[in-house]
């Protein structure tokens, strides 16, 4: 029989799906991919497709596990197979299809501007998942910062990192 996680994983699952419906009411609006992700780094920058297949929304959204550490209760005291608790560094990120100029030229003041609040509005869409997310409401958290990311190759965005005490340990521990 397999053993699926239950420590992280649904956690990641309800903050997709807060970010997603977060990123349907901001004004850059959903984006094509919605997804978990699991990497030691950030996404490539591989979705940042100016429309979407279906024509509704642009880009990419994750949410990606960045490191899991034993509770800091743990601390200064022999380790422990099955901790009491874990503490979870989580990422959610944004990517959008932004304009580059051409190889002489620069981008108007009226274009940077532009670009620029649209990314910040996935900046406020990033907090308000973390701010309104019905899963960490009974969840021990603290936002660690927001981050600009690119532009590159025509993407840019953002990521909020955040910590979130996680009770209990994954299957198998009494």
């Amino acid at each position: 029989m397999a053993i699926a996680d239950n420590l992280v994983l649904p956690i990641l699952r309800a903050l997709r799906d807060c970010l997603c419906a977060q990123l349907h009411d901001s004004p850059l609006g959903s984006t094509c991919r919605c997804m978990i992700v699991h990497n030691f780094t950030l996404p490539i920058m591989d979705g940042c497709d100016c429309a979407c297949d279906d024509g509704q929304g642009q880009g990419d959204a994750w949410v990606r596990l960045v490191r899991l550490d034993p509770d800091g209760q743990l601390f200064g005291v022999s380790p422990q197979a099955c901790p009491s608790g874990w503490q979870a560094s989580i990422e959610l990120g944004t990517y959008r299809c932004v304009e580059v100029p051409d190889d002489r030229d620069i981008l108007p003041q009226s274009v940077v501007d532009a670009t620029s609040e649209g990314l910040l509005g996935d900046m406020h869409a990033l907090i308000r998942t973390v701010a309104c997310c019905p899963a960490l409401r009974d969840l021990s958290f603290g936002v660690e910062f927001y981050s600009p990311v690119g532009p590159e190759g025509g993407c840019a965005g953002g990521v909020l990192q955040l910590r979130v005490a996680l009770p209990g340990g994954p299957g198998g521990c009494p």
